[in-house]
């Protein structure tokens, strides 16, 4: 057996043999001993060997010199600004800033909403309050919050903006100009602190690899192109950019020295689908996402401001609604200011001109006479005219001004393309019967507080509506003497048992819960400070039997309770075997045995009865007004029922029957039938003014009854 020669390889070793030479030496193979002596060798004799090269100045090896050669191209040297005095002369206006550093981005002067859009970012944090700006389409907002996101990171007004758009595209088209933007050469010129690294390289990989001159941890910047992020050296900050239909919870950057960034600024883009902004369904859902996600992501310690520029598409839109909330600065930019004098007068002078002068431009035969039409009529057609944005005009189609340009955006698109497009007031579309808007109900708020009523109220009733999924939705309201209504009170009791999920009960289940929950809402109505004459409950669905039984019980202990059911238009039928007494204002008593005593109405002649009560000028017949307050989603669900097309046919037996054409949006309509409850309520009273439309066709139903002399009031 070998004898491990230990001192002798490790010698051998130490000389600059390798292991293969060694064992040629010795004609054997090595021990386990003897390889670890060889490797002891080995390192004694590379620590020479480099000792060996390093005095005499000899030449690297290949690896070393690529080492060394990586080495030095990443390490880049920490610089002052080109020109300090520049900069922050730039940095007060941000106008200048923007056209000095992207002189080819920023070609024109700034228009009116330009100089709203960069006010608002700069100034809207130290108000602590939301802004939006609406200014006109195709005018470059996109471009000034794309490039004001960098401004507010450098000027450090900003640690960490993050931007949103509608569509996705929009959010990768921001990044990729972004990208592009902090290799400006100015830009790195005068901020090297900032944009030093990207000069180098925008490369994901090779820029965690560089670091500062004489430092050996990375610099810190990077590029997240999947997460469309761009962070900053040393930890100076970061621009983040997102879509509103994609998830952003929890949007947070942790910088190289460990050091957590939320965002702290927020920019939104136009941020809704242009083809569904008037979609009352979609304008909710936005608005959810923008609540919850997108002004939920500053930390603990930091509440978000928002700034959105926009174009108004539709009343009440996205960018109107955010635009109404209450903390919130809301600015308008039309493209045109003021109109020429007499404009809107067809039969005025500059009328005619004007018409004059677009028939001559739309054909192409005549359009150079168009151009020499306006040079010689242009004192008097364009008399008051005034435009946001004196630039905005195309050169090389002979555009003499934005005077000219803005007509013929104005004449070939139409007045309701364009005052939705460029003047952010949008045109209201033509209806044939009538068109009802939550500004409509908003509108008709007066100065009585919730619970009061007008002093000539001669009839109070509260409704209620079954939702046993959500709650009881109800409203009060108070008929006066002049055949007005008044809203005084209107909510959603969901106490316990309510909610009830379908998916856990079954319908006996259900029927027992919500009894339960009706007779615990009656002990609460009880202790309203409410006056009222009836109470009405909807008794439609599988809901029958519980509603009328309650009603039943309550009569007998002398409470109020009122069972009823609407049927639409062509199925309304008094004549029906269980109609008892004369028919009220279409409105009629049912009695069974089984059941007791309900009502039924004309659903759809009293829901638009109720609905056309808001578009009736306030104090004449037939109006309503509510208290005020905070209405916003009561008027929302008072618009989701449009009505398309009416007309009478012929029924069986000879009867005429009024027959509705309904457009039901997504979304709540309770408090619409809960209104139209309690107008019901009025008609069978015999307080409202009836049309005699409202009873062709129906036995008993032509008159109705007169107004009480006095009041039967219950106290609770």
């Amino acid at each position: 057996m070998a004898v491990a020669e230990t001192a002798k390889v490790e010698a051998l070793a130490a000389q600059g043999l390798s292991r293969v030479e060694i064992r040629g030496l010795l004609r054997r193979d090595l021990l386990p001993e003897e390889v670890r002596a060889v490797a002891a060798g080995r390192g004694v004799w590379k620590l020479k060997e480099a000792r060996r090269k390093e005095a005499k100045g000899e030449a690297k090896s290949g690896a070393e010199r690529m080492r060394d050669m990586r080495a030095k191209e990443g390490a880049l040297e920490r610089r002052e600004p080109e020109d300090a005095a520049r900069r922050k002369r730039l940095e007060k206006d941000p106008e200048k800033w923007l056209r000095w550093y992207f002189p080819n981005v920023f070609t024109l002067p700034f228009s009116d909403g330009h100089r709203e859009i960069i006010r608002a970012i700069v100034s809207n944090d130290s108000q602590g309050r939301d802004t939006v700006v609406a200014a006109p389409r195709g005018e470059g907002k996109t471009n000034i919050m794309r490039y004001m996101t960098i401004y507010l990171v450098v000027t450090k007004r900003a640690k960490f903006p993050a931007m949103g758009g509608w569509q996705s595209r929009s959010a990768s088209e921001a990044f990729s100009t972004w990208v592009i933007a902090i290799t400006s050469e100015r830009l790195v010129a005068d901020y090297p602190e900032y944009f030093a690294p990207f000069a180098v390289s925008t490369h994901a990989n090779r820029l965690p690899r560089l670091h500062w001159q004489g430092e050996d941890r990375p610099t810190g910047a990077a590029i997240k192109s999947k997460l469309m992020q761009i962070v900053f050296p040393d930890g100076l900050g970061a621009i983040a950019a997102g879509s509103l239909q994609g998830d952003v919870k929890g949007l947070n950057i942790t910088t190289a020295d460990g050091l957590s960034l939320r965002p702290d600024k927020l920019l939104l883009d136009d941020p809704q689908d242009v083809k569904r902004a008037a979609d009352p369904k979609f304008v909710a859902d936005t608005l959810k996402q923008i609540d919850t996600q997108w002004q939920c992501l500053a930390g603990p310690d930091k509440r978000i401001s928002m700034m959105v520029a926009c174009t108004i598409y539709a009343p009440d839109d996205v960018g109107e609604s955010l635009g109404k909330r209450r903390n919130t600065v809301f600015v308008r930019i039309p493209r045109v200011t003021s109109w020429p004098v007499g404009f809107e007068k067809a039969e005025s002078l500059t009328r005619q001109l004007w018409d004059r002068w677009f028939d001559l431009y739309d054909d192409d035969k005549t359009r150079d006479m168009a151009f020499r039409f306006y040079r010689q009529n242009r004192a008097a057609m364009t008399n008051g005219f005034t435009v946001s944005w004196k630039y905005r005009f195309d050169r090389s189609k002979g555009d003499p001004d934005a005077l000219f340009s803005a007509m013929v955006d104005y004449y070939t698109k139409g007045r309701e393309a364009f005052f939705s497009e460029y003047q952010n007031q949008p045109v209201a579309h033509e209806t044939k019967y009538y068109e009802l808007t939550p500004q409509c109900i908003l509108k008709h708020q007066i100065e009585l507080h919730e619970n009061e009523v007008p002093e000539d109220t001669v009839f109070a009733s509260l409704s209620t509506d079954i939702n046993y999924s959500y709650g009881l939705t109800y409203e009060a309201a108070a008929f006066t003497r002049s055949g007005t209504c008044h809203v005084f009170a209107k909510g959603v009791w969901c106490q316990e048992p309510l909610p009830i999920s379908a998916k856990n009960t079954n319908i006996e289940q259900r029927q027992r819960l919500v009894k339960k929950a009706l007779e615990i809402m009656a002990e609460w109505v009880d202790v309203q400070p409410w006056k009222l004459d009836v109470w009405y409950i909807d008794a439609g669905g599988e809901q029958f039997d519980t509603v009328t039984n309650f009603c039943r019980k309550a009569k007998k202990n002398g409470k109020l309770g009122r069972a009823m059911i609407g049927r639409a238009g062509k199925t309304y039928d008094p004549s029906v075997k269980t109609c008892v007494g004369r028919v009220r204002g279409r409105v009629y008593a049912c009695f069974t045995r089984e059941s007791g005593k309900w009502y039924c109405m004309d659903a759809d002649y009293y829901k638009e009865l109720a609905q056309t009560s808001w578009i009736t000028p306030e104090g004449e017949p037939g109006s309503s007004t509510i208290y005020k307050g905070s209405h916003r989603d009561y008027a929302d669900q008072m618009c989701r029922e449009v009505l398309e097309a009416k007309g009478v046919i012929m029924g069986r037996g000879g009867r005429t029957m009024v027959v509705y054409k309904w457009n039901t949006l997504p979304g709540k309509h309770d408090h619409l039938d809960t209104h139209t409850m309690n107008y019901a309520a009025a008609g069978y009273e015999g307080v409202l003014s009836m049309s005699a439309e409202s009873d062709t066709g129906s036995q008993g139903a032509g008159g109705n009854v007169p107004k009480k002399n006095r009041r039967k009031v219950y106290h609770g």
